[in-house]
């Protein structure tokens, strides 16, 4: 940037002079152009000559190479005045460009052919002023401004141009590529038309000065980011962005695709691997005597432009979390994932491959996914697990090693190993013994903000002939070790607190009352402070609720009655178990701005009573209450988000929407995730579906308020994303009926092999787009997008 300080500094000077007062008008107008270039350091001199191709073309076939007319023999002069063009690619002289440092530093003379007087230059120059569409053209060396070029690097070898006299910057005409196109020059704005790659004479190779990783927010006014260039036959196929609470950039993830058809395919342990299902299989997979079409390519991941792979199919390592944020750590700069090649999974820690394999995901490493180390532990034979630090075996040959975690400041490794017998589990703090032996060890880790580990821990203990289990519940330097018979809860945590029940059988009761059987405590434990509350009274089901950062609790009395109980322990609502009835339904939620909403019903097939803050919630048009599907609230304001059902039949379809105080009715099966409350304002989208021939046939249509907002109708919508204030929305959506389910968007090849469409405040956008998201920085829809040889990062 020496380039931008020294104008700047000759800007000011110019100040002091009142004769300059137009000029300093002119300055003024011209200094956004300065500001939005970034120069990138170049290779000079002939040992660097480079072909200049246009990003219309270059991957996709010979055309575009800047061109001076009229040469066409190796010995023919480059007449000056000639304007460049773009023509096909030669081996002639005027083809070869040479850069050479300027007296400005970041700018660059561009040689032409093999003279070194001849020079790119723009013709008629007059500062910013210089009228859109002039001429460049072969000039004598003449060392001004108009003969100085500013190459600012977009990504993965592609690059502006800018031109030192006006700011503007070097473009096709007419935004095409054919033949004898011309050259010049015009104002920045996005589009491949004014980006250009310089080819090595040699290499036949792009220029890159160094990837472009996409790791926060990117620069202000930036619309069009190359994260990956691609091969020819590659294709974009999924992509996801993640954004920091900020709305900035956190992590850019595509996958994409080469056709293969001679790769043997084997068989899937599971033909839909995230979710609840139980992991299966456990031995080597078999081969796939009819592969599907989705099956013949060769798969990539693109995380944060570094391009990873191929596999044949990519999965997160334990094939059950589709959610790609969990497999990128907090940062956005590191990822862990598997991709199956052949009949083994090959494991990914921290972007970096691990150097084994698995054959099953029961043999599934274990690793810490918020960290970006790479250390992991695995089974690797019956007998032998083992652990693996900065890769060199640490471990081998113990029964169980598992449960790796890493402290924040990535300085301490904590892990659950169990080195003779299976059955005597040790914790281990930088490969020392901490404690142990337990049975069984789960929820390990590290305090926030401490970097002192947790864990809880258990021991069998035989009373009576019957097995019981003794807890520990270690928080940094504070252990709670309770009794065999104690049924000690999973903690749960909210900084600095760490909140668990304990509950003890009343073994003075003989009789049937469940409410009398037991009695439970509520912990609440400071590890700051130190500080222990408990919190006694309550006899049945105590829940741990949150709500935003505070923490509150639903259970019963003594008596039966149904209580809500905030942190701290004061009683925040009773209702009692002849409102509830004996085979009543209740809940009881508190929003994060401390309203109490309470419904109940006194049977099965009674309608519910709903209150808020113990006055009935009033609700328009609706004489019952059916079923209560959706009782949230926004987070960032704290409002209500309902749905209220309003008839109780099979197949109902009358439902009541609540946004706050905003209430309309709505029919259509438009429940769960297919509901969008707008943070700012009443409006709600919904997504309904509705059947459309045979049983399984259901479509899909988009309703704000109630209402259809178009006629198009879908067969799938996913990633549904509306602005705060509701007045955008964004999706991907199929328009035509597919053999394969299509509801869902994960990386497994069959959801990515249909090809999805952008749709945007109700128009289909053409081309191939991963997942759209709302960017609070950039007030837009960010989206990955494939276009021509390259994907790249855009604002919608």
């Amino acid at each position: 940037m020496k380039s931008f300080v020294y104008q700047i500094r000759s800007f000011c000077i110019l100040l002091t002079h009142k004769r300059f007062t137009a000029l300093i008008v002119v300055l003024l107008l011209f200094l956004p152009f300065i500001m939005a270039q970034t120069p990138t350091e170049m290779p000079t001199g002939p040992g660097a000559r480079f072909f200049i191709q246009s990003a219309m073309n270059y991957g996709r076939n010979n055309g575009g190479y800047w061109d001076v007319p009229g040469v066409f023999q190796p010995n023919m002069a480059i007449s000056r005045g000639s304007n460049i063009q773009v023509y096909d690619w030669d081996v002639h002289h005027d083809r070869y460009f040479t850069l050479y440092t300027s007296s400005v530093p970041g700018y660059y003379e561009i040689q032409v052919g093999l003279t070194n007087e001849t020079r790119i230059d723009i013709q008629g120059a007059k500062g910013p002023t210089t009228p859109n569409g002039s001429k460049v053209q072969v000039w004598d060396r003449t060392d001004l401004t108009n003969q100085r070029f500013l190459f600012h690097h977009l990504g993965n070898g592609r690059f502006k141009i800018f031109d030192q006299n006006s700011g503007k910057v070097l473009c096709l005409a007419g935004r095409s590529s054919v033949n004898r196109s011309n050259v010049h020059l015009w104002d920045n704005h996005d589009g491949p038309w004014m980006e250009w790659y310089l080819i090595d004479v040699k290499t036949r190779q792009p220029f890159t000065p160094g990837p472009v990783y996409i790791e926060s927010t990117p620069p202000l006014g930036a619309s069009n980011i190359v994260i990956q260039n691609l091969e020819p036959n590659e294709q974009l196929v999924y992509g996801r962005l993640g954004l920091n609470d900020d709305g900035s950039v956190k992590y850019t993830f595509a996958m994409i695709r080469k056709p293969n058809s001679n790769k043997q395919i084997y068989r899937r342990e599971m033909d839909m691997p995230y979710g609840p299902q139980p992991l299966i299989g456990g031995g080597q997979m078999k081969i796939e005597n009819s592969p599907k079409e989705y099956d013949m390519f060769d798969y990539y991941v693109v995380f944060n432009g570094e391009k990873i792979g191929p596999y044949d199919r990519i999965y997160d390592i334990h094939q059950n979390e589709g959610d790609i944020d969990k497999w990128i750590t907090p940062d956005g700069k590191h990822i862990s994932f598997a991709g199956v090649r052949g009949q083994k999974y090959f494991p990914v820690f921290g972007n970096k491959h691990s150097g084994v394999s698995f054959w099953s995901v029961m043999q599934a490493p274990s690793y810490d996914p918020t960290s970006s180390k790479t250390t992991y532990t695995m089974q690797w034979a019956k007998d032998d697990s083992r652990l693996v630090e900065n890769g060199s075996i640490k471990l081998k040959g113990w029964k169980d090693l598992r449960e790796v975690r890493y402290s924040e400041n990535g300085n301490d490794l904590l892990y659950v190993g169990a080195k003779d017998s299976k059955d005597e589990k040790f914790i281990y703090l930088n490969h020392q013994q901490i404690d142990g032996p337990y049975n069984l060890v789960r929820h390990i880790g590290f305090l926030k903000g401490t970097n002192k580990p947790y864990y809880n821990a258990s021991k069998m203990v035989v009373i009576d002939n019957f097995a019981h289990y003794a807890t520990t519940l270690q928080f940094g330097d504070r252990k709670f070790e309770f009794a065999p018979k104690q049924n000690v809860s999973n903690p749960t945590f909210a900084h600095p607190w760490v909140i668990f029940t304990v509950e003890t059988k009343n073994n003075s009761y003989t009789g049937n009352d469940i409410y009398k059987k037991s009695s439970i405590e509520i912990w609440e434990y400071n590890y700051s402070s130190d500080e222990l509350r408990k919190h006694g009274g309550v006899a049945f089901s105590a829940g741990v609720q949150k709500v935003g950062n505070a923490i509150y609790y639903v259970a019963n009395d003594s008596d039966g009655s149904t209580i809500l109980i905030a942190h701290g322990g004061k009683t925040l609502e009773t209702i009692s178990s002849d409102k509830r009835g004996k085979d009543g339904i209740i809940a009881i939620r508190l929003s994060p701005n401390g309203d109490i909403f309470t419904y109940y019903r006194n049977s099965f097939s009674a309608p519910f009573h709903l209150f808020k803050n113990g006055k009935p919630f009033a609700l328009q048009g609706v004489d019952k209450i059916m079923g209560v599907e959706i009782l949230d609230f926004c987070p960032s304001n704290g409002k209500v988000n309902m749905v209220i059902n309003k008839d109780q039949s099979v197949g109902s379809e009358d439902r009541l929407v609540v946004n706050g105080n905003f209430q309309f009715n709505i029919k259509g099966r438009a429940i769960g995730n297919m509901m969008h409350f707008a943070e700012q304002g009443n409006d709600v989208f919904s997504v309904v579906e509705f059947k459309r021939g045979d049983d399984r046939d259901f479509s899909k249509q988009i309703y704000k308020n109630g209402k259809p907002i178009s006629d198009l109708i879908f067969y799938s919508i996913v990633h549904f994303t509306i602005s705060p204030d509701a007045s955008r929305y964004a999706a991907l959506v199929t328009l035509e009926k597919h053999n394969e389910f299509m509801g869902q968007y994960f990386t497994e090849n069959q959801y990515m092999h249909n090809k999805r469409k952008l749709l945007v405040d109700g128009i289909i956008v053409d081309g191939t787009f991963g997942a759209p998201v709302w960017s609070k920085a950039k007030n837009k829809f960010l989206v990955l997008k494939q276009e021509g040889n390259s994907i790249r990062l855009v604002e919608l």
